[in-house]
């Protein structure tokens, strides 16, 4: 195999079970363990995983993180109900192995110096704990975004930060994504079809599937030609041990 190709780059982190596009909230249903008790949601706007975590623990303890001010954190409707923190985006302020969990949906492009809070996301992660998300490669400026992020991109400077990346799939591709852009807020009817597609499988990501399979490529290799156009890139990862120790 050529060591240039991004199915030799990713190794493992490519799966193999399925080739589907998905998102974070799925990968947090998908790698659920009943001892997880805590979480923090890092870069958590206003709150909206809460549900996603009380639904799967009803006695979740959940910690919102995030900066002071952005445009999700000043849309919050229920700052009274839920346990929200302000941090300085790089200093998580929580003792070693604090987390059970730490969720990231969408938020490493807004971040300033994400190796310094990487590192930071490796401490407060429990040994055996789970770092899962989603982040931008493919899409728009948006919400004072600052950088976009490639799959190799994601697994180099997690690694650098002492963070193993177990398992890397693409969300709704980038095609979409920048017509969902260039289309809201013109033709909202049209801006609604494209919104299922944060949860159901995308146009692009559909012809590389039907494509790929035609040609006779395995499910790693799909998985990595979805991520090579991937809008969204989600990610799972965690302290720098045996992927063993989580399934």
């Amino acid at each position: 195999m050529d060591k240039w190709t991004l199915v030799y780059l990713l190794k493992n982190c490519l799966p193999t079970d399925h080739c589907k596009q998905t998102n974070a909230m799925n990968l947090v249903r998908n790698w659920w363990k009943n001892d997880i008790n805590n979480v923090a949601d890092l870069g958590c706007g206003k709150g909206d995983s809460f549900n996603l975590f009380s639904s799967l623990n009803a006695k979740i303890k959940w910690i919102g993180l995030d900066i002071p001010s952005s445009p999700e954190v000043e849309g919050r409707t229920r700052s009274r109900e839920l346990n929200f923190i302000e941090y300085d985006g790089i200093n998580i302020p929580f003792d070693d192995e604090s987390f059970d969990m730490i969720f990231c949906r969408q938020v490493l492009e807004h971040v300033h110096y994400p190796n310094e809070l990487l590192r930071e996301v490796a401490r407060v992660l429990k040994n055996d704990g789970l770092f899962i998300g989603s982040v931008s490669q493919l899409e728009p400026f948006h919400s004072c975004s600052v950088l976009n992020w490639t799959p190799y991109g994601i697994k180099l400077i997690f690694e650098d930060a002492g963070l193993e990346v177990f398992e890397l799939r693409s969300g709704i591709d980038g095609l979409t994504l920048c017509l969902r852009f260039l289309l809201k807020g013109r033709v909202s009817v049209i801006t609604k079809v494209f919104n299922k597609y944060f949860d159901n499988e995308s146009p692009l990501n559909r012809f590389i599937e039907i494509y790929s399979k035609f040609r006779g490529r395995t499910v790693a290799e799909i998985n990595a030609e979805k991520l090579k156009t991937a809008g969204h890139i989600c990610f799972v990862a965690g302290k720098l041990c045996s992927k063993s120790e989580y399934h």
